[in-house]
Parts: C-alpha cells; structure tokens; sequence
C-alpha cells in the first residue's frame, strides 16, 4: 500500500519554498551575509522541486500499474488537481489586474495568453524575458507539464516490455525494472 504523505518530503518542500521565495523577494543587505548566501541559492529550490515531481510522479505511476487504466487515471486525478487553480489564476492574472494596473509588461502578457494557456511560458519567458511575475513563475510548471508525456512514454514502453532483455531479466512489471530506463 502507498503511504499518502511523507512527512519528511513536507520539510524539504518547506526548505524549498523558504529558498525560492528568500531568492526573489530578498534585499541582500550587506549586514546579512549568512542570509544572502541562503538567498542566492534560491535556484536548489527550484531544483529540489523538480527532483520532488519526478519522484513522486513515478511513484504514484508504478503504484498504479497493475491497473489497466493507470495512465488515464493519473492524467485525470492531475488534471483535476492542477488546471482549475492554473487556469484561476491566469485569469485573476490577464483580466482582474486590469482593473487595478495597466503596465506595458501586462498587456504584453494579456496579448501572449496563449502561452500560458498551453503551458508553454517558459518558451515565452526565454523570448522576451520576465514580464509579470505573476505568471512568470509559471515556468517550472510548464516544463513539468512537457516532461510529463515523456516519463509516461517511457513508463509506458517499459510496462509492455517482455523483458529488460540487456539485463536478460525474465518478463516483468515496470516497478521490478524500472532502474532500466
């Protein structure tokens, strides 16, 4: 049975989230050095958060995979959990600003929607740099959403795999061998 919640994975979300957020909103007073050596490693933050979904994403799959329908159902439970927020937000972001600011970098991104609609900002964000922050966060995600297809693809070719015919491993579930890909 998978354990829901790993307590300890909670503390280094934590240290993540303190990490990043230090990273962006921190002054680096010269009278802190200890806090801006903290500060500037902001980006292990983002790091950590990406070895975090990799684990989880394919812990969740090989728990999942004696279940015929385990692709379907991961991509339902995650799009249930994720879109509604993400597409909340990309509103609140692209008309309810408006009302409060109208900036060039704004109507910049109200004109580029699209890219955040098709989770594709951090393209966006290499062309013209960060505009609202906001939504420029939004990156990390995006590349998430366009690795995703492709740990499934692999997970995929290795769960309908015969063998792991390199290792000359007799026929198996893709948790006994997914150390192979």
């Amino acid at each position: 049975m998978l354990r829901k919640n790993i307590p300890a994975l909670d503390g280094l979300r934590a240290l993540a989230i303190g990490a990043v957020l230090l990273n962006h909103f921190w002054n680096f007073p010269s009278s802190t050095p200890i806090i801006n050596r903290f500060a500037e490693m902001g980006w292990g933050g983002v790091d950590l958060f990406f070895v975090l979904s990799g684990f989880l994403i394919t812990r969740i799959l090989i728990a999942d995979e004696s279940r015929p329908d385990f692709f379907k159902r991961f991509y339902v439970r995650r799009a249930k959990r994720i879109l509604p927020v993400y597409y909340l937000v990309l509103l609140i972001v692209l008309v309810g600003f408006s009302f409060v600011s109208v900036s060039p970098a704004l109507e910049a991104t109200r004109r580029d929607w699209w890219w955040y609609a098709l989770f594709l900002s951090n393209v966006r964000l290499v062309q013209v740099g960060w505009q609202v922050f906001a939504l420029d966060v939004t990156w990390s995600l995006a590349i998430e959403e366009q690795f995703l297809p492709h740990l499934a693809e692999r997970f995929s070719r290795l769960w309908k795999a015969t063998s792991c015919d390199h290792l000359r491993l007799p026929r198996t579930r893709a948790s006994d061998c997914a150390w192979c890909f």
